[in-house]
């Protein structure tokens, strides 16, 4: 911040210092039960404890409990292709270039 920043901050600072001093009671009591209950807001939202968010959470969970049960009892088994077979046909014909390499690095990998 510039030095004109600061002198404009410290200016309303003691503005508003000054302004917070005069005030009544009542005025005082009304903000600070304005203060507590924003305070008490904040920590229902950061702990996520609002009545929709519990209803999302429990909607959640039961469509993630539905896909896990039901999910694999309609998959058919994959069969996916065996790569020796798909070499050894000359498919790949690139792999076969390199089977070399990919031996020397299973065995250097064990």
């Amino acid at each position: 911040m510039s030095t004109d920043d600061d002198s404009l901050s410290s200016k309303v600072n003691q503005a508003l210092d000054a302004r917070a001093r005069g005030l009544d009671g009542t005025t005082l009591s009304r903000l600070h039960q304005a203060r507590v209950h924003a305070v008490e807001q904040g920590r229902h939202r950061i702990l996520g404890l609002t009545p929709w968010s519990a209803g999302g959470v429990a909607i959640a969970v039961i469509i993630l409990l539905a896909v896990a049960v039901w999910g694999p009892l309609q998959q058919e088994p994959v069969e996916y292709p065996n790569p020796a077979h798909t070499i050894a046909q000359g498919e790949e014909p690139e792999l076969l270039e390199d089977l070399d390499f990919y031996g020397w690095l299973a065995d250097s990998r064990a």
